[in-house]
């Protein structure tokens, strides 16, 4: 992702937790570590790539796909009650992606309709 910094993904990383209804205190407990460590990640403040790496890996325990985090359509897919295999995950993925890949197609075909009529408007 061209755009990702510490602020978008400590962002993201709020999110998670947030989702997983966990406080910074809660997720610091679990991962050994001090409350404003979390912060300052979530914050965009830097850290250690221990507890990122830590925090990685308990989020990915908990039924998230955290290569999301690193791309440009990031949204959490959470397990729940209705999806109780890895399999209604990836169908859930696979149709959100669609519809991004969908809407994102009609945007460049009417940017490109658009183009094309600046263009033929610029030919004598």
């Amino acid at each position: 992702m061209r755009d990702l910094n510490q602020e978008v993904l400590g962002s993201r990383l709020r999110q998670v937790r947030e989702v997983l209804e966990l406080s910074q205190k809660e997720i610091a407990n679990k991962l050994n570590c001090k409350q404003s460590s979390v912060s300052n990640l979530e914050l965009g403040k830097g850290g250690s790539i221990t507890l990122l790496l830590k925090l990685l890996n308990f989020y990915s325990s908990s039924s998230f796909y955290i290569d999301l985090l690193f791309s440009e359509d990031f949204y959490l897919v959470e397990m729940n009650k209705n999806m109780t295999s890895s399999k209604a995950m990836r169908e859930e993925i696979i149709n959100r992606s669609l519809e991004d890949y969908e809407l994102k197609q009609k945007a460049a075909l009417s940017e490109l309709s658009e183009n094309l009529k600046r263009a033929a408007a610029l030919v004598p």
